[in-house]
């Protein structure tokens, strides 16, 4: 239960940071809002400023998809996302069981923090396989973010992360006429915005690595896009460099089994449906979508019913 209520609570916070940002890419004023909702210091990496809150959009998508990843107790990835933490509620075990582009990742950074109560619960059998397999998912989290997030940089896939964050929000400010005290509103807008920011560099990466490596192409239900085949040749080359190393046996055999079941996906999709999938970006998608709702939204009461 543990896991569930730490994902409410942090889908919860990321939700106050979306309306505000929202709320300040229509008017760089309200910027200070995030200030008032004591959630900046939270992530001291960045600096809000009526220049910068847009790129709020994008550099908190991946605590929407993570709340959401532990609520519904599957795996997304954000793949501009940098490593997580989930401390142990039992022990504080800083052993390092790996090492990720120069950052090391502790036992407890990939220990759930119901770890002592599952250990109860649960037969000794049981609980090991359970933990086992938990700490591999939050592994996942721990390096494919990274990885690809350094990837898209060496590579210089474009566009770049503030460039797609750019054409969401001039997309969304053409379209979108929403008063900023209308909080409903602009939290429901800030979350698709969230997502759209996600997917796109998904959509990005997964398209650039398809190109490279070819193979399968795979999506989630939340709309993230994975090329599996050539996002697994991507770790092997990162691994091959020792750019991260597991210092962990059975952490690093329990990783290569989740990445060989096609993790972050639900649906692989058929080779037609690839090319026509990569055809259009996300962020146009967006705009054919707000020109829709828009025209729906121009319509008197009895056209629309």
């Amino acid at each position: 239960m543990d896991e569930w209520l730490t994902g409410l609570h942090s889908f919860w916070r990321h939700s106050r940071i979306a309306q505000a940002t929202v709320s300040a890419l229509f008017n760089p004023r309200n910027h200070t809002d995030l200030d008032k909702s004591g959630l900046v210091a939270e992530n001291r990496r960045y600096i809000v400023t009526a220049e910068t809150a847009r790129l709020w959009i994008s550099n908190t998508t991946r605590g929407c998809a993570m709340s959401f990843g532990r609520i519904l107790l599957c795996v997304f990835v954000s793949l501009s996302a940098p490593c997580i933490t989930v401390v142990n509620a039992e022990q504080d075990d800083d052993r390092v069981v790996a090492t990720v582009l120069g950052k090391r990742v502790l036992l407890k950074n990939v220990t759930p923090a119901s770890a002592a109560a599952k250990r109860k619960e649960m037969k000794p059998g049981e609980y090991s396989k359970w933990l086992r397999g938990y700490r591999a998912n939050l592994m996942l989290y721990q390096i494919c973010g990274p990885v690809m997030k350094d990837y898209a940089e060496r590579k210089k896939l474009k566009p770049t992360d503030e460039e797609i964050s750019r054409k969401i929000s001039s997309i969304t400010k053409e379209h979108v006429r929403i008063e900023t005290n209308n909080k409903e509103e602009l939290q429901k807008l800030g979350m698709r915005v969230f997502w759209l920011n996600g997917t796109s560099r998904d959509w990005r990466n997964a398209k650039a690595l398809h190109e490279k490596y070819g193979g399968r192409v795979g999506i989630s239900s939340f709309g993230a896009c994975t090329a599996i085949d050539g996002l697994n040749a991507v770790l092997k080359e990162y691994l091959q460099r020792g750019d991260f190393v597991f210092h962990d046996p059975d952490l690093d055999e329990a990783f290569w089994e989740k990445v060989g079941r096609v993790p972050f996906t639900d649906v692989v999709l058929r080779p037609e449906r690839v090319k026509q999938h990569f055809e259009t970006s996300p962020w146009e998608r967006w705009r054919q979508q707000m020109i829709r709702e828009t025209n729906e939204n121009s319509l008197p009461k009895d056209e629309k019913d």
